[in-house]
């Protein structure tokens, strides 16, 4: 009977072995899931910092045209108040013409305001979903470690259930 005893113990600790390893291949799998996951969430602050960066430019050239139209426009009022002192004739034909100019200034420099407004709100929301996605892969990293905590301890549990048990069987 002692012997059967020792063959059911035998094969208990080969089990017990068989789901160490087990346990084993998937903490690691889990630590290479962890670590791709910090990989991305690098590229993804990576993406988000360079797209800061191309719409910071971005709005920095449209502020300048919009100034350099504002400027542009300003020139050409002060010439057009020069214009009509010396004639006012050729100031009155001057000035529809200035008016006309200044219209399409003035429609340019909307449409670049509008475009500012736009590629602000889009950097808003890109920097916004970038934001989000990272919160995501930082709760998800986390329940990663929570797993990998908890498979790691589940395995020092059956490690100390197999000690005891060959304690135990030492003992007896």
């Amino acid at each position: 009977m002692p012997m059967a005893g020792g063959l059911v113990l035998t094969q208990r600790v080969k089990e017990l072995e068989r789901i160490n390893t087990t346990l084993s291949n998937e903490k690691n799998d889990l630590e290479r899931r962890v670590q791709r996951l910090e990989y991305e969430n690098t590229e993804l602050s990576n993406e988000k910092r360079w797209a800061a960066d191309v719409y910071s430019r971005r709005i920095s050239t449209l502020e300048y045209q919009v100034w350099e139209l504002e400027h542009q426009n300003t020139k050409l009022s002060s010439e057009l108040v020069r214009q009509r002192e010396d004639t006012r004739t050729v100031g009155l034909l001057f000035m529809n013409a200035a008016d006309r100019y200044q219209h399409v200034a003035e429609v340019q420099i909307r449409t670049k305001e509008e475009e500012l407004v736009n590629m602000r709100k889009a950097s808003m929301q890109l920097m916004n979903a970038a934001d989000t996605y990272q919160e995501v892969a930082r709760k998800q990293i986390k329940a990663k470690e929570d797993d990998l905590e908890d498979a790691r301890k589940a395995i020092l549990m059956i490690m100390n259930a197999a000690d005891t048990y060959q304690q135990e069987y030492d003992e007896g």
